[in-house]
């Protein structure tokens, strides 16, 4: 399954990951910031990559936010 999920940093930058790079944490590319949750996110990204690709006829989505600042 190809998971991207867009990120939102307190310092208002925006930036998008995907579960097909290889990430030990995520960061945010202006400041650094590394989210309480990055772990979790990471963990999260994983599992997605081991879930197959939905067929041609089926769609998949999902969605969240959070809501808390970092």
């Amino acid at each position: 399954m190809d998971l991207k999920l867009k990120i939102r940093c307190s310092c208002l930058c925006s930036y998008t990951i995907s579960n097909t790079l290889s990430l030990e944490k995520i960061s945010c590319p202006n400041c650094g910031k590394i989210p309480s949750c990055s772990s979790k996110v990471v963990e999260l990204m994983k599992i997605a990559s081991q879930i197959p690709d939905a067929e041609k006829d089926e769609y998949i989505s999902i969605s969240f936010e959070d809501t808390n600042n970092w």
